[in-house]
């Protein structure tokens, strides 16, 4: 089992209440990892940040769900970097080499510099 991670765009002017409706699946690319991770991140807002990768529990078992998301699916808090951040990394091997993880960064290449973008890791 690996590691595989969500980009999740941050609304604009959320505030103190944050909501990500937009869930980017980057390819796993193991060697892409430690550089996303080393970016300057801070906590997703406490009080409220909605997605839709929330993981409930449902009598027929857990599953992803739209509502408020504080922790990763490894129980780790919830932080964010800004896509300037992530868009330096558009040359990277691991981005390159894989059609999918490009058109991530495609996207995120069409988001102003200072959106906050969630780092949901699965």
């Amino acid at each position: 089992m690996g590691i595989d991670l969500f980009l999740l765009p941050i609304e604009p002017d959320s505030g103190e209440v944050a909501y990500a409706y937009t869930t980017l699946d980057v390819r796993r690319r193991s060697e892409l990892w430690e550089p996303i991770r080393s970016l300057p991140s801070c906590p997703v807002p406490s009080k409220f940040f909605e997605t839709l990768v929330s993981v409930e529990d449902f009598a027929d078992g857990e599953r992803w769900c739209c509502g408020n998301t504080q922790m990763d699916n490894h129980g780790q808090p919830l932080r964010w970097v800004y896509a300037k951040d992530l868009k330096a990394l558009a040359a990277h091997p691991a981005v390159q080499d894989n059609h999918q993880n490009r058109a991530v960064w495609a996207y995120l290449m069409q988001l102003p510099d200072q959106t906050r973008v969630a780092l949901y890791w699965y």
